[in-house]
């Protein structure tokens, strides 16, 4: 992990804030749209929601904010959209 300066860490807790946001966001829909099932909704393709919809913004959301917070923490951090879980 890089060394911390008073900068960096406002900008990592900044981006830790909005990741925690959008991830709040993206549960509630899943909650909202899939009930009991939301967490195995999560970590299959229902979980990134129908291309142009409100889920899918929300999902797109928290991957990047996902993304800008693992990229302060590790420099060497590549998010590689090609790969599926």
């Amino acid at each position: 992990m890089t060394q911390m300066t008073p900068v960096k860490d406002a900008a990592f807790k900044s981006a830790l804030q909005a990741y925690s946001k959008a991830e709040a966001l993206w549960d509630a829909a899943l909650e909202a749209k899939y009930g009991d099932d939301a967490g195995d909704a999560r970590y299959d393709k229902r979980g990134k929601g129908e291309e142009g919809s409100a889920l899918r913004k929300l999902y797109d959301a928290y991957m990047a904010a996902n993304n800008a917070w693992h990229a302060l923490r590790d420099p060497h951090y590549a998010y590689r959209p090609d790969v599926e879980a």
